[in-house]
């Protein structure tokens, strides 16, 4: 079995420990406010010190954009590992939100030219944040019993669905500018004490599940979709900017489930897109 990399974006919101336990490496985003300074969304150790800033930027009114990963930036991430006689297996961040899969594609097929003898699997994982990330993770544990590139492959393509992602949604006016809901979807979930609740769906796109009033609420009807789902032995939870309520669910979730968990912070890429005061749980579907 040829040795091979698994290796992802920072959009995948693993935390940098888990990245350095299985030696995976995470091409980052970049993001701006208005003109200035470009800021690069790198999963390290100043990783925390930069979301601090930008969500409080976020908070006091400005508007941050983000940019795709070019296929010359892939290029650079992807050739280094070749020239080890490495191949590479990048889960990528979901197609139905960003154009970035198709450039990792691009540049895996020109560098297939280069490198004839080299595989590199580019998959898209139709996941986000942490469900992107758990699929990274399930994906390294399959890796260390010595699953080889091409099975652990249609792994990932067979399982990439059962992912699940029920977020309850901070504020949606960042959805609302990003062109993601339409203004009638926003003004309802701005009601006062309304949680907007939401998921991606089988083409990787963000989609409304409806309106919950009121947080207990919200979180009710996590837990109820879990168990009809029989969540698996896994689970994530994301944040953007509101960690204490963050460690509130996960510890509501614990007296459900018996599961590993996993709590972490959205990045500045997925969190310039739906605010602060997000949580999101992920799992796989049994």
């Amino acid at each position: 079995m040829n040795e091979y990399k698994i290796l992802t974006d920072s959009t995948s919101d693993l935390p940098l420990e888990i990245l350095k336990k299985f030696d995976i490496e995470a091409i980052p985003f970049t993001y701006q406010f208005g003109d200035g300074e470009v800021f690069v969304d790198k999963i390290d150790e100043e990783r925390e010190k930069r979301m601090r800033t930008f969500y409080t930027r976020l908070k006091n009114g400005e508007m941050p954009t983000t940019s795709q990963i070019n296929p010359g930036e892939f290029r650079d991430f992807f050739e280094p590992i070749l020239a080890k006689n490495k191949d590479i297996l990048f889960i990528s961040f979901s197609s139905g939100l960003s154009s970035s899969y198709n450039s990792a594609q691009m540049a895996a097929k020109q560098l297939m030219e280069e490198y004839p003898d080299r595989k590199i699997n580019v998959i898209d994982s139709l996941c986000a944040s942490l469900g992107e990330g758990l699929l990274v993770y399930e994906a390294a544990l399959l890796k260390e019993k010595w699953m080889n590139i091409d099975s652990l492959t249609n792994w990932i393509k067979e399982n990439r669905l059962k992912v699940q992602h029920p977020n309850i949604i901070g504020s949606l006016k960042h959805l609302k500018r990003g062109g993601r809901i339409s203004s009638t979807q926003a003004f309802f979930g701005s009601l006062l004490n309304v949680m907007p609740m939401s998921n991606i769906n089988s083409e990787g796109k963000l989609e409304l599940l409806g309106k919950k009033r009121g947080m207990k609420n919200a979180i009710d009807f996590i837990l109820q979709k879990m168990k009809n789902d029989d969540a698996g032995q896994r689970i994530f939870i994301s944040y953007s900017d509101c960690k204490s309520k963050a460690l509130e669910v996960a510890e509501i979730i614990k007296k459900e489930f018996d599961a590993e968990m996993l709590v972490n912070e959205i990045g500045t890429t997925v969190g310039a897109h739906i605010g602060p005061n997000t949580i999101g749980v992920f799992y796989m579907k049994q």
